[in-house]
């Protein structure tokens, strides 16, 4: 029986599993090791699509720019879309599953097909869908940067980490204990832990609160 959960995201980011910590009675602490910084930049080609990996590249994106009439906009998964159209915008593709950036970045190249993507990202950008596309089909433009802010966390039964920042700087300054349970928010930070020798006990495929409480719900 879970006893407590730590996630590396700050509360209001995971509202579901805020409550339904207090429902179960676990205790549940939500802080995320990582803060971010604007950075200005703008597109320098005409664009026809923009791909949106996170809610939060759409929001520092927007402090500075447009979403032009004709362009048709991409999303890394479910979680993002809704965010997005909360703003007003629509997806015109939306990953599968965001916890499998290769199999979204795959989708995503078929559906693109000749046509250019912008793509707002972190300094940090693990360049998934970058990665599979023509230099000269795609501008990824650094829109925020990631700056590490390492916070103790106590033990706990369960650790729910959200990208490979936040378990490189929860790493600097924090032990997990051996019998806990890791759980990986996609396949990007479930190499990142595997890499440094932690095997997660699951692997988010859809990256949702969702699925997250109901794998919290089977352990």
């Amino acid at each position: 029986m879970i006893k407590s959960i730590y996630i590396s995201r700050n509360a209001e980011e995971v509202p579901q599993l805020s409550r339904y910590a207090v429902q179960k009675g676990i205790s549940f602490r939500a802080v995320s090791q990582i803060r971010f910084e604007a950075v200005e930049n703008h597109p320098k080609s005409k664009t026809e699509v923009i791909f949106f990996s996170s809610i939060r590249a759409a929001e520092f994106f927007l402090k500075n720019e447009q979403i032009v009439a004709e362009a048709k906009v991409a999303t890394i998964g479910i979680s993002t879309a809704k965010k997005l159209s909360t703003l007003g915008i629509q997806s015109d593709f939306i990953g599968d599953k965001a916890g499998n950036p290769d199999q979204v970045a795959n989708d995503f190249r078929s559906w693109l097909k000749d046509r250019k993507v912008l793509i707002p990202c972190s300094d940090l950008s693990n360049r998934s869908i970058a990665a599979v596309l023509p230099e000269q089909q795609v501008e990824e433009l650094i829109v925020y940067r990631t700056i590490s802010v390492c916070k103790n966390v106590n033990e706990h039964d369960v650790y729910v980490f959200t990208s490979p920042s936040n378990f490189h700087t929860f790493n600097d300054c924090n032990t997990i204990p051996s019998n806990a349970k890791v759980i990986a928010w996609g396949r990007t930070t479930e190499n990142a832990l595997i890499k440094a020798g932690i095997r997660p006990a699951y692997t988010l495929e859809s990256s949702t609160e969702e699925e997250l409480i109901a794998v919290l719900s089977t352990i």
